[in-house]
């Protein structure tokens, strides 16, 4: 991730990476293209937002749809090329204890590993488990 990205706000703003982030992956395709043997645009999505809001529910999930729209766009401008891929932290996800919100975590958390991004392709966008921006 270029470090000018991450200072203007990245992920963290919709409509700055909306713009950006797709103008700086054909740039990187344009430059490396006939060279590399696969593009890993966004390497652990999920990490990039629990590291910007580990703690904000809301804003983990805005950031969540706006690296669901990147990916997607990343994927657009790539194909046709080198493969495409994206790594993901795919771990076991159980609920820490017994209680109804330790299940309802859980299930948002499978929910997000395992549904988001697929949906994010086939329906043009993703919508994350939770809160919404009003």
């Amino acid at each position: 991730m270029p470090q000018w990205f991450d200072n203007e706000g990245g992920f963290g703003d919709a409509k700055f990476a909306g713009h950006w982030w797709p103008r700086w992956v054909e740039a990187c395709a344009e430059s490396f293209g006939d060279d590399i043997g696969g593009w890993v645009p966004i390497e652990h999505p999920l990490a990039v937002a629990n590291r910007m809001f580990p703690k904000d529910p809301r804003r983990h999930g805005d950031v969540l749809d706006t690296l669901v729209s990147a990916w997607r766009d990343a994927w657009r401008v790539l194909r046709g090329g080198p493969p495409v891929i994206t790594a993901f932290g795919l771990e076991i996800v159980r609920p820490v204890d017994q209680t109804i919100p330790a299940e309802h975590a859980a299930k948002r958390m499978d929910t997000i590993r395992f549904r988001l991004w697929l949906q994010g392709l086939r329906d043009r966008h993703g919508r994350h488990p939770g809160p919404r921006r009003s």
